[in-house]
C-alpha cells in the first residue's frame, strides 16, 4: 500500500505573491496570528510547526535558546512562508542553529497555492534571510529536516537546503496510513507484532484521557510515573504542565494501560493537522508484563487516532544502520526494530546541515569520522 501526499493545491496560483515581500519576526504583534492562519489553510502538517511545541523545546533544553523564527509576507500581508529558526550554544561554546547538537529544525513551509516558480522564489528569498540571521548570531551551522507529511511525497527531495549545497545526513522513518479499514492497517504491521497485539488486548485494559475527562490527578499520576522510571526529575516540571495543557486544549490525549486495575503504562499522543505521534511513554518500572506492553498500546493509540480522523501516525526514526552522522546504542537499535514492525514502508526523513564555510564543514566531518572510528575502527 503506497500513499502520496500532495501539498500544493491545484488552484489558480496566488497573484503577485512574490512582488513585494516583507519579513516579520516574533516581536511583531501579528506574528502568532499570521503563523496560525498559515497553518489553518495548509493541507497537512506535523506537530513540528505548532508554536506551543517551540515553548516546550525551550523549556526542556538546559541551554539558552534564542528564537529567531520569521514569516515572509506577500500581497495584502498574507503569510507566504513560515520559517522556524532557533539558535543555541553547545557544550564546546559553539553557536548552532537548531534545538541543540543534532536536534533539527523543521524546514520552512511555503503557501500551498504558490506556483512552482513562486515557491522556489520564496524559498530562495527565505534562505538569504536564514543566512543573515544565522550569521548575525555567529552560528557556524544550521540543522534542518523535512518529512513527507508536511512537505509532501512529491517535493521531499526538492527542498531549498539541498539546492543550496547543505550536507545531506538523511535517515529513515516509518509512518502508518490510518485511512484504510482495520484490515488494511493490520496489513501494514509485522506478523509478530500482530500476535503481540492480540495478546495485549486480551491482557490489558485501555482508557482514553482527553480534554473531556482530564484531571489534575491524571497529570500527577503521569508525572510520578516518569520520576519513578529514572529515579529523578529529568526535565523541568513546567514542561510536563505544558504538555497537560495540550490535552486541555484538545491537541493531545493520554492512553492509559492497566493490568488488574493498576496503571502500568501511560502514553501521551500529540495530534496535529491529520497527523499524530506518540510524544512520550511512561512505564511502571516494577511491573513484569505477562505479554509485551507496547505492541497493544501502539495499536490502541492508532485506533484512537483513526477515530479522531487522523490520517497518518508517525512511528519515528527507523534508520537501518549506524552512520557517520548517527551512532546507535543497542537499546536504540532494539527500539528501532520494534518501530519497524509498524508501517510497511520506510520513508526518507530528509536532514541537512548547512555550514557557513568549508572549514566549518571539514572540522565537522573530521569529528564525525573520529567518533565513528572510536566505535568501529
Amino acid at each position: 500500500m503506497k500513499f502520496n501526499i500532495q501539498i500544493q493545491n491545484s488552484v489558480e496560483p496566488l497573484s503577485g505573491a512574490h512582488k513585494t515581500l516583507q519579513v516579520i519576526d516574533r516581536e511583531d504583534s501579528s506574528f502568532t496570528k499570521k503563523w496560525n492562519d498559515f497553518l489553518s489553510i495548509y493541507p497537512i502538517h506535523t506537530y513540528r510547526y505548532d508554536l506551543e511545541i517551540y515553548r516546550y523545546r525551550i523549556m526542556e533544553n538546559s541551554d539558552p535558546i534564542i528564537d529567531k523564527s520569521f514569516l515572509i509576507l506577500g500581497k495584502d500581508e498574507v503569510a507566504l512562508a513560515i520559517c522556524p529558526l532557533f539558535i543555541t550554544t553547545n557544550s564546546e561554546g559553539d553557536s548552532i542553529a537548531g534545538f541543540g547538537e543534532w536536534k533539527f529544525l523543521p524546514i520552512m513551509l511555503s503557501h500551498p497555492n504558490l506556483s512552482e516558480k513562486q515557491r522556489r522564489s520564496i524559498e530562495d528569498f527565505a534562505f538569504k534571510e536564514y543566512v543573515a540571521r544565522v550569521e548575525s548570531q555567529n552560528a557556524n551551522r544550521l540543522f534542518v529536516e523535512a518529512e513527507i507529511m508536511s512537505v509532501g511525497t512529491d517535493l521531499i527531495e526538492d527542498q531549498v537546503m539541498a539546492r543550496k549545497g547543505a550536507l545531506d545526513v538523511s535517515i529513515h522513518q516509518h509512518i502508518v496510513d490510518l485511512r484504510p479499514e482495520e484490515v488494511g492497517i493490520r496489513s501494514q504491521l509485522r506478523r509478530r507484532a500482530l500476535t503481540e497485539i492480540n495478546g495485549g488486548l486480551k491482557s490489558y485494559d485501555f482508557f482514553i484521557v482527553d480534554q473531556q475527562n482530564y484531571t489534575k490527578e491524571v497529570g500527577d499520576r503521569h508525572f510520578d510515573l516518569h520520576k519513578r522510571i529514572s529515579g529523578k526529575l529529568t526535565r523541568a516540571r513546567e514542561s510536563f504542565l505544558l504538555s497537560y495543557e495540550w490535552i486541555k486544549k484538545g491537541r493531545a490525549f493520554f492512553v492509559e494501560q492497566k493490568f488488574d486495575g493498576h496503571t502500568v503504562n501511560m502514553t501521551l499522543v500529540l495530534t496535529s493537522k491529520k497527523t499524530a505521534i506518540g510524544a512520550s511513554t511512561a512505564v511502571e518500572p516494577e511491573f513484569e508484563p505477562p505479554v509485551p506492553l507496547m505492541h497493544s498500546m501502539m495499536w490502541r493509540v492508532m485506533m484512537e487516532c483513526r477515530e479522531r480522523n487522523i490520517e497518518f501516525f508517525e512511528i519515528g526514526e527507523t534508520n537501518f544502520r549506524d552512520t557517520l552522522y548517527q551512532l546507535l546504542t543497542e537499546k536504540e537499535k532494539n527500539i528501532i526494530y520494534f518501530k519497524r514492525g509498524f508501517g510497511e514502508h520506510s520513508w526518507p526523513l530528509k536532514r541537512w546541515v548547512w555550514f557557513r564555510n568549508p572549514q566549518n564543514e571539514l572540522e565537522y566531518l573530521q569529528q564525525a569520522v573520529n567518533n565513528y572510528t572510536k566505535c568501529f575502527g
